[in-house]
């Protein structure tokens, strides 16, 4: 009986860090609360939350990506970009600026992949370095 006592209170001394989450991990997008665990909100996330945990918080989503109410990071879709921290919304900070071209998620900058190819222009979100050929004459 002391055994166990003694076992228990080791136990219940160490910190979440030491001994890992007894009763599971959140999903991600969700912390800990007093039983189980609940939502982030909008622009936060945590992705290694106890449940159970009053001391787990959400903290803001990365850049190039953004986070609904208990999503998780997604990241921002080909063509636009996410600038900041937080974000909330699919948008992200808003679409790759015009002349550049952004193929890949996840872009933090507005100019995104980087500049369209020679002969080329890019519309602003443009999601190819080669989207619009440009008509002879004219140079891009």
């Amino acid at each position: 009986m002391l055994l166990l006592f003694l076992t228990l209170c080791s136990l219940f001394s160490l910190s979440e860090s030491q001994i890992g989450c007894l009763a599971g991990r959140c999903p991600n997008g969700q912390r800990g609360k007093a039983f189980g665990c609940t939502n982030c909100d909008a622009g936060t996330t945590c992705s290694d939350c106890c449940k159970g945990s009053l001391s787990s918080t959400c903290a803001a989503c990365a850049s190039g990506t953004y986070c609904g109410v208990g999503t998780g990071e997604i990241s921002c879709p080909a063509g636009r970009y996410g600038g900041a921290l937080g974000l909330k919304l699919a948008s992200c900070s808003g679409p790759c600026s015009a002349g550049y071209y952004g193929s890949s998620p996840r872009q933090t900058s507005p100019f995104c992949n980087g500049p369209c190819s020679a002969g080329f222009f890019c519309a602003e979100g443009s999601t190819s370095p080669t989207a619009t050929i440009c008509p002879s004459g004219f140079i891009a």
